[in-house]
């Protein structure tokens, strides 16, 4: 329980819900002057500072947009809920957002923000999440949080932002690795786009074996012979996330037909189609879900490092050759993932590339465990300063 007055959000500042000018006026559109903020503009899981933007409206909106300035905290409200961002300067921003301008002589927006990230939960729990999450303005206007005197507040946002910058400077030393990895691929294979170095180009389906996974049938998650089995988002970029894995009755045959051999890569099927990650043999008796591609590679022509690199390639620069359809939500069925076309260098080359990789994941081991520290050290320090025990 919070020694300081607990206040609702909507108390502390004004509540604007976003809007979209419309585009069937071209003028809203024709200049960029005014960021527009959408959800996807706003990192998750850190307070982001929000000094860019995907896209613009022209000084011609400004009448039709709900525009804050800067110091107000943005937090999506429909969808993922509760991603939280700082403007730096005015911005415009669409409906899925409702922000905060907070007033200046009761709250600090940096300390608010913080507070928003703490009731992130219980924003998701009042969200209506019959078809979509949603949080109206009322809602979120409700929510309610600790607001300590003034200076207590900056103190605490202080103490924060410090831990927060040890955390971002840790994930970039990480990200500057994976940049590391890139720039070898390239320099060892060339540009996978146009082959610039001439390798044997074959269909995925001669070199591999590939397979969807068990669609879930929600009857079995309480069965006698559940196991763990992997969902798209446990699926990541060459890494598995265990943080949350679903459950289902696998019964023997399905065992068989669905087991994971040491090397196998899994390929996202939809969402965020081809994100790929390498199967190390984490734990014994895990199995995949439909939305997963199991891809077992041809030991003779091509190792799963070299693979997993070019699926990324292929999703970030040529959205797999127009292979993926997009009707309603983006995926790449198993007969078009058999026919993407790759680069097929030497077999020695794709090994000193998978030893190149190893060094490099070491390094990103023990930076990640440092990590993992300092986000523990930012949950506590969380707690504490909200607890009003470290000031």
């Amino acid at each position: 329980m919070s020694k300081w007055e607990m206040v609702r959000l909507g108390g502390v500042g004004a509540v604007i819900t976003g809007n979209t000018p419309k585009t069937s006026d071209v003028k809203n559109y024709d200049s960029d002057d005014l960021y527009f903020v959408k959800p996807s503009d706003i990192a998750e899981n850190v307070i982001a500072r929000l000094n860019d933007s995907e896209n613009y409206v022209s000084e011609y909106a400004r009448r039709s947009c709900r525009i804050v300035p800067q110091n107000s905290v943005l937090v999506t409200c429909i969808g993922i809920i509760g991603k939280i961002g700082v403007t730096t300067s005015e911005v415009a921003f669409n409906q899925q957002i409702n922000a905060i301008v907070p007033d200046a002589d009761k709250c600090n927006h940096k300390f608010l923000a913080y507070a928003i990230s703490r009731v992130r939960a219980e924003l998701n729990h009042v969200a209506n999440a019959a078809v979509v999450p949603i949080i109206n303005k009322s809602q979120f206007s409700d929510i309610k949080i600790p607001l300590p005197p003034l200076d207590v507040q900056k103190k605490i946002a202080d103490i924060l932002d410090h831990a927060s910058a040890l955390i971002e400077k840790r994930k970039a030393q990480i990200a500057k690795l994976d940049l590391l990895v890139k720039s070898q691929f390239a320099e060892m294979f060339g540009d996978p786009v146009t082959n610039s170095m001439g390798w044997d180009i074959k269909p995925l389906g001669e070199i591999t074996n590939s397979r969807l996974g068990k669609m879930l049938d929600a009857k079995k998650q309480t069965g006698e012979n559940n196991y763990p089995y992997l969902a798209n988002f446990n699926v990541q970029w060459f890494r598995i996330d265990f943080s949350k894995l679903n459950e289902m009755d696998f019964n023997e045959t399905d065992r068989i037909e669905f087991a994971l051999e040491y090397g196998d890569l899994l390929v996202c099927e939809g969402g965020e189609v081809g994100r790929t990650a390498i199967w190390e043999n984490e734990m014994v008796d895990c199995f995949f879900q439909k939305a997963i591609h199991r891809v077992r590679c041809d030991i003779n022509i091509c190792i799963p490092e070299y693979m997993a690199w070019i699926m990324y390639q292929k999703a970030t620069t040529t959205n797999f050759d127009g292979l993926v359809t997009s009707a309603t939500i983006a995926h790449l069925t198993g007969e078009k993932l058999k026919r993407l076309m790759v680069q097929v260098p030497p077999l020695d080359l794709q090994h000193s590339f998978a030893e190149f990789i190893h060094a490099v994941d070491e390094s990103k081991t023990k930076m990640r465990l440092g990590l993992d520290k300092l986000e523990l050290l930012h949950k506590s320090l969380m707690q504490k300063c909200f607890n009003g025990e470290v000031l």
